[in-house]
């Protein structure tokens, strides 16, 4: 029996029994590339469609594989019957790429949805992670509860007649940085009802560059506002 390598066509007499082993994958001894042995097994001469010789090639047709082994390889066995790794075959090559196709479904769906996971603490870390190697952001972290204060007083304005000035600071308990907050103060009587409320954006009570807290991180607070009068005995803030 006769076998070609489709590759440089060169022509090889066998005895069926010395590839079986192997699956029927063979080195060509002439260009030591591999190929399917038994799909190019024949009785007798090679098809007329086999691939044109290359000239260099073509005066070693016919040779038992005489190449020299190369390193590595068995010498004293011919290289067209040395074993290959197992095949991957048709099905091993559809869960491959099913897997990957899975793969990419996943990532696709928990970057689509990251702006929402991202906003619970059992997904924020995993989401940090993902994103730092992918390049990809995350919203900002925002957990008011907490949020501290440390401490707040309350006094005269010093350069503005009729004005309070309130002073606190603040620090950040969270696991990750977050924005500085809206800071609502409340003025209350000695009834608990309120007297005075407003608002503060971070611009308005917040001196320095700073636009966000790390974990552990504290800064003061400077609210610059009108005195209600006597009325307001109490005051209490709240955050965004």
């Amino acid at each position: 029996m006769l076998t070609q390598c489709p590759h440089c066509a060169t022509v090889y007499p066998v005895e069926a029994e010395q590839f079986l082993p192997s699956g029927g994958r063979v080195r060509c001894g002439v260009c030591s590339r591999e190929f399917d042995a038994l799909e190019r097994l024949r009785h007798g001469p090679p098809e007329a469609e086999a691939p044109i010789l290359d000239p260099e090639l073509a005066e070693r047709q016919g040779e038992l594989f005489a190449a020299a082994a190369a390193d590595g390889e068995d010498a004293s066995v011919p290289r067209f019957a040395q074993r290959f790794g197992p095949r991957l075959g048709t099905a091993g090559l559809w869960w491959i790429g099913a897997t990957v196709l899975a793969v990419v479904l996943v990532l696709q769906i928990l970057l689509a949805e990251r702006h929402r996971l991202a906003t619970d603490p059992e997904w924020r870390a995993a989401y940090e992670t993902l994103c730092g190697a992918l390049g990809c952001s995350l919203p900002p972290w925002k957990d008011s509860a907490a949020l501290q204060l440390l401490s707040r007083e309350v006094g005269p304005h010093p350069s503005e007649e009729g004005g309070l000035l309130v002073t606190a600071s603040l620090r950040n308990n969270a696991r990750w940085a977050q924005p500085l907050p809206m800071v609502e103060l409340t003025l209350a009587d000695i009834d608990g009802q309120v007297v005075a409320m407003r608002r503060f954006q971070p611009s308005e009570y917040h001196v320095g560059d700073t636009r966000q807290l790390a974990p552990g991180q504290t800064t003061s607070l400077r609210l610059e506002i009108a005195d209600p009068g006597s009325q307001a005995l109490a005051f209490e803030f709240a955050f965004h």
